[in-house]
């Protein structure tokens, strides 16, 4: 997941935003695949997006959506 952010705490501008991306990755070697857990990593990963967006004061949220099933399909 990502976003850009416009932020004067980060010095960013609409011209030039900071671009954050947030992943959570599944690194436990007894897991049946990311595959299967798809959607609460996304949705784990939403809400640090989230949550970066907020502490940072992005405009608008940095556009992101109150819930993870609101992000567009991959």
């Amino acid at each position: 997941m990502a976003f850009d952010c416009v932020s004067s705490r980060v010095g960013s501008t609409r011209d030039i935003p900071l671009r954050i991306t947030a992943v959570f990755k599944d690194r436990w070697d007894k897991s049946n695949g990311d595959a299967a857990l798809g959607g609460d990593y996304l949705a784990i990963a939403h809400s640090a997006g989230l949550a970066l967006a907020k502490e940072l004061g992005c405009e608008n949220n940095g556009e992101l959506p109150d819930g993870a099933e609101a992000l567009p399909a991959a």
